[in-house]
């Protein structure tokens, strides 16, 4: 559940579980980790639901034992609760960094990537939700969406991104769908969204969580 605020009114928004695959732009993004090192670290960065970590060893992903560099990966938790826990390094960016940062094992190549280290793991922890009902339950007016499509970054730096839904969206009223919508097109920031967001499904597949 995403917690939309428009002209008129607040809205909640329940989008599909795939919704988490159109935010792999993270991935590339550096405005996260700036809003990170900006903030600092231990500062509440998106919402409480928000459990994002980089889990090399994840079933789903792919497997990597090290970097570019030979660095081993390990698991390693970026957003705990919402609150910024650590950011990724290669070695290059370790020694930019300084303090005694050292490389986490995200080098894309030998002596760093020009784009920096990038977390290719990265996996966000289902929530208590048991279906879509259950997400809906308690939104007295909102919006539900199907699927999603065409989803393209618009603004890397600031994670903008827009699309469209489609092949069914539907008005919310006191938890049910009450009637159809017309498809519509968004342009808003993933960021934006992980920070409104209120509440997630569990996930299905018996694993811990979704692969970004």
């Amino acid at each position: 559940v995403i917690h939309q605020r428009g002209q008129a009114q607040a809205r909640a928004l329940v989008v599909p579980p795939d919704f988490i695959s159109k935010l792999r732009g993270l991935r590339e993004s550096p405005t996260l980790v700036l809003r990170t090192i900006r903030c600092g670290l231990g500062t509440r960065v998106v919402a409480p639901s928000i459990n994002l970590s980089d889990s090399p060893r994840f079933a789903g992903t792919l497997p990597r034992a090290v970097d570019a560099e030979g660095v081993p990966k390990s698991p390693l938790p970026l957003i705990q609760d919402g609150v910024a826990h650590a950011v990724v390094h290669d070695t290059a960016s370790a020694a930019v960094a300084g303090g005694g940062a050292r490389s986490t094992g995200h080098a894309l190549v030998a002596g760093g990537s020009p784009h920096g280290p990038v977390p290719t793991n990265l996996v966000l922890v289902g929530g208590g939700a048991a279906d879509e009902r259950e997400l809906m339950a308690p939104i007295e007016r909102g919006v539900y969406v199907t699927r999603l499509w065409y989803v393209r970054t618009v603004h890397q730096r600031e994670m903008l991104l827009t699309g469209m839904t489609r092949d069914g969206t539907f008005l919310i009223e006191d938890g049910r769908i009450a009637a159809p919508l017309r498809d519509v097109r968004f342009t808003d920031s993933a960021l934006r969204l992980l920070a409104a967001t209120q509440a997630l499904q569990q996930v299905v597949n018996g694993d811990d969580g979704v692969h970004l």
